[in-house]
């Protein structure tokens, strides 16, 4: 499998945020095949902060990231777009959540 990093936002919000935008591709797949796989894409949201949605609450900071992978690159910018909105608002980016609103996520 490889990950290529396509686009990137830092430094976002009260929590300095990091939202990556990532193509992968040279997928293992269970069937032995030698057509070639379209790439997926990985949208990736980290913070220093409160814990992702799903996490229980903390009382100090803690190292937190949330991530979905799509099928189309649109899709994972769009994706990308609402994470970078949700940190600079200082809010806690669900793209689970955000994916199942907007896409179907794979």
């Amino acid at each position: 499998m490889k990950r290529r990093q396509i686009r990137a936002w830092e430094n976002l919000g009260p929590w300095h945020g990091r939202v990556s935008t990532y193509e992968i591709s040279d997928i293992a797949h269970t069937r032995q095949t030698s057509l070639p796989h379209e790439p997926l894409f990985e949208t990736l949201a980290e913070w220093t902060g409160p814990p992702a949605p799903g996490f229980p609450p903390s009382d100090t900071a803690v190292q937190a990231q949330a991530s979905i992978t799509v099928d189309d690159y649109l899709h994972a910018h769009v994706l990308a777009q609402i994470a970078v909105r949700k940190l600079q608002q200082g809010k806690i980016p669900d793209l689970r959540a955000a994916g199942l609103q907007a896409i179907r996520p794979i």
